[in-house]
């Protein structure tokens, strides 16, 4: 693929080097050949000889850019593209719009994203659960959770059925300000919207209550998580017991690590010596050391050394 847009770019230029007279096609054809080589600087270079040729920006170019600026974290040329073809009055396809708002993304611009989505509100066009999932992971990149939970609350308002992607980045945007009753209510609330959580959002939702020092609800929510069936994995189970350790709640610790193991799911070395530590600072020393002499041959564990 590295060659295949360098000859298509070649053969372009040499096209327009010899004043051949290109369609819509062969433009397409070249724009398509640098996005998909990742060369969005090229695919720019290319659509801007097509405005200056008088050609026409079909949508398959438009998007063609749009995802090459995305996958290569180029938010200012995707937000560039974005006023471009909004201020030549040309409809803005919901891949376009999605991919500059996933490049915003990757480059922390959670308001620029934002910017994005509005103007193509303005424009008439309701924005799909692609588009605004889009913008929901670029608040929560950045811990903006007001904005991420309003863009949520905008979906329901417009019928959009959200999905386990925009609950997960709801979820995480709460979790990056410390917010995790808010993060609970969240996961806990994808039930009402018969949503399935995975093991994103209980990871992320135990990530937060455990950098809160927040066990009980931890631990509720790891139950529901289970009831649901959705088993923690070796994520969880640091968030988990890591808090117990700090806590010194060593029953908690050492129940958490036991069932789990029984439950067959993988239990890290990680999280049997905070659980070990735990008991430490509860003063139960035999215990403790029992856990760590024996941690190879733990019964029924599965063991990961992370």
């Amino acid at each position: 693929r590295g060659s295949e847009w360098q000859r298509a770019l070649g053969l372009f230029q040499g096209m327009l080097s010899a004043r051949v007279d290109l369609d819509t096609s062969a433009w397409t054809a070249a724009i398509t050949a640098c996005a998909r080589g990742g060369r969005w600087l090229a695919a720019l270079s290319v659509l801007g000889e097509v405005v200056a040729a008088g050609g026409e920006l079909d949508m398959i170019m438009r998007t063609a850019v749009g995802s090459a600026c995305e996958k290569s974290g180029q938010w200012v040329a995707a937000l560039e593209l974005f006023r471009g073809i909004a201020g030549a009055r040309l409809e803005v396809s919901q891949v376009t719009v999605s991919s500059s708002i996933a490049a915003c993304a990757k480059g922390g611009q959670w308001q620029a994203a934002l910017q994005m989505l509005e103007g193509m509100t303005a424009s008439g066009e309701q924005p799909n659960v692609i588009t605004l999932n889009a913008a929901v992971t670029a608040c929560a990149t950045r811990g903006r959770w007001p904005a991420a939970l309003g863009l949520v609350a905008s979906m329901r308002r417009a019928s959009v059925r959200q999905d386990t992607i925009t609950c997960n980045a709801a979820v995480k945007a709460c979790d990056e300000c410390g917010q995790w009753q808010v993060a609970a209510e969240l996961f806990l609330g994808m039930a009402a919207v018969a949503l399935q959580p995975d093991a994103i959002s209980l990871n992320t939702v135990l990530s937060s209550c455990g950098a809160a020092r927040e066990w009980q609800a931890a631990l509720a929510l790891l139950k529901q998580g289970r009831a649901r069936s959705v088993q923690p994995d070796v994520i969880a189970l640091h968030a988990v017991t890591a808090v117990c350790e700090q806590l010194g709640l060593w029953q908690q610790a050492v129940a958490l690590v036991g069932d789990s193991s029984a439950a067959g799911l993988e239990v890290s070395i990680i999280s049997l010596s905070a659980a070990a530590r735990a008991c430490e600072t509860g003063r139960k020393w035999e215990l403790s050391l029992h856990w760590l002499r024996n941690a190879g041959s733990f019964a029924g564990s599965r063991w990961q050394d992370t």
